[in-house]
């Protein structure tokens, strides 16, 4: 039952009061049922010991108790009203439920009933207007809210493609000669002491970092703190040397997947994103071509498999690939 249901839609406050008479009265128990409103509302005013008192009387003359319709508005229980009306119906209110021509016609018959002039800036007259067209402005923000959640899923949708198809001026070469050069410079290897007096004076750049462990890779990862990183991550590994160069800050992260994936460490924290632009998931893939171009999962499957790439499952479950080599194969007569 809706709380406007307790209240006669014939009758205001003041008519119920004028007809139990003017018999003071202290009710211990309406109090207590009350005590809880009254600390919420906080400082009452006037206005608000006048209701009190009056809905005691009620309660003791009728056995109703009309104050939790009034602290309902007091607490500001329906949301706020400060920057209009049509504006309330498209937001929530503090008990995060959706503002609906009901919960409108509610707060109307609660300022009409206990006869408030105006509510949070807002003369009465105008709630009274807007009452009757309290189904049509709650449709109309139904429909706001509906295109908007729409808008922001297609923009989720366009951004997740777009972090994709991040690869328009990479170099398969370039990376290529960047991992062959990495993986040869990496063997010379040099103590963390040696290590770490190096990056003492290295200038400010991006660097790729591997640390090793009784000549076993163990650590690969990325900062432009050389200095710091390897301190704090060879205590973390028990490395025992090291090696640390400048890489181009757009090859870096899929640098870092392919020296992973060639030694065979840390696995687990590959992650593809959108800083990524060689590597991505299986499932990374299927969306951004279904969404792009409405190419079909299983049409994408077959690409991967036809290019005869080596495909890498995670330990979250997905399946890393090779989306240059992907790519070319959907669309052998491009090029990358």
């Amino acid at each position: 039952m809706s709380r406007i249901d307790t209240i006669p839609q014939d009758k205001t406050f003041y008519d119920i009061l004028s007809e139990i008479g003017s018999t003071p009265c202290h009710c211990n128990e309406f109090i207590e049922r009350n005590k809880f409103y009254i600390i919420e509302i906080g400082r009452m005013n006037d206005f608000d010991y006048e209701v009190f008192w009056g809905c005691m009387r009620i309660y003791e003359a009728l056995g109703i108790d009309y104050f939790s319709n009034y602290a309902d508005l007091r607490k500001g229980i329906y949301g706020n009203f400060s920057q209009g009306i049509e504006a309330w119906f498209n937001h929530s209110s503090i008990m995060e439920q959706r503002p609906s021509s009901d919960r409108f016609l509610e707060v109307v018959e609660s300022l009409r009933f206990f006869k408030i002039s105006g509510y949070h800036g807002i003369p009465f007259s105008e709630y009274q207007q807007k009452a009757e067209e309290a189904a049509a402005l709650y449709q109309a923000a139904t429909e706001k809210e509906m295109w908007q959640r729409q808008e922001a899923n297609a923009q989720m949708i366009q951004q997740r493609v777009n972090n994709y198809f991040n690869f328009g001026d990479y170099s398969e070469s370039t990376f290529e000669a960047l991992s062959r050069d990495l993986i040869f410079r990496q063997e010379k290897s040099i103590s963390i002491n040696e290590a770490l007096a190096l990056a003492r004076s290295a200038p400010h750049n991006t660097y790729i970092v591997i640390l090793k462990k009784n000549d076993h890779v163990c650590h690969i990862g990325k900062t432009e703190r050389p200095l710091f990183y390897i301190g704090a991550h060879q205590k973390k590994s028990n490395a025992d040397s090291a090696h640390f160069e400048a890489v181009n800050p757009d090859y870096v992260d899929d640098l870092i997947i392919s020296m992973r994936i060639l030694y065979d460490v840390e696995l687990d924290k590959i992650h593809p994103s959108v800083l990524n632009r060689k590597y991505a998931t299986i499932k990374q893939a299927t969306f951004a071509y279904k969404k792009s171009e409405g190419i079909p999962r299983k049409s994408v499957l077959s690409a991967i498999k036809d290019s005869k790439m080596r495909t890498v499952v995670l330990t979250n479950g997905q399946v890393l690939i090779d989306k240059i080599m992907l790519h070319k194969t959907l669309y052998s007569s491009k090029s990358i």
